[in-house]
């Protein structure tokens, strides 16, 4: 009986990884996307909210739950679009950390 004693090295790493794709996200509706980009076009063309929300109403555009703009409602809007567009186009973080060689001894008879 011969004996056989050695160390096999094994790389131990943790992967990180940061991303929004694992997110539930519902796309758009159109009457949504249409007023988005109304109140985007406008607030571009310096606009403020209040005459945002002036236009709006003028045109008859209405709420989702048929209600009149408010330049706070309209504001509110905007602001949680830009938080939606900030969130989707963050950067994916992907790296390797922790690296560490671990050595597993391993016997064998033969």
């Amino acid at each position: 009986m011969v004996g056989f004693d050695s160390s096999i090295p094994f790389i131990k790493f943790t992967f990180h990884s940061k991303t929004h794709f694992l997110s539930n996200i519902k796309p758009l509706s159109n009457d949504k996307r249409l007023l988005y980009r109304i109140i985007f076009k406008l607030k571009s063309q310096r606009y403020k909210f209040k005459q945002i929300s002036k236009i709006l109403n003028k045109h008859k555009i209405k709420t989702n739950s048929g209600k009149k703009f408010y330049p706070h409602l309209v504001w509110n809007i905007y602001d949680k679009r830009m938080k939606r567009l900030k969130f989707l186009n963050q950067p994916i973080v992907e790296e390797y950390r922790d690296f560490d060689v671990l050595l597993v001894k391993v016997l064998r008879t033969i």
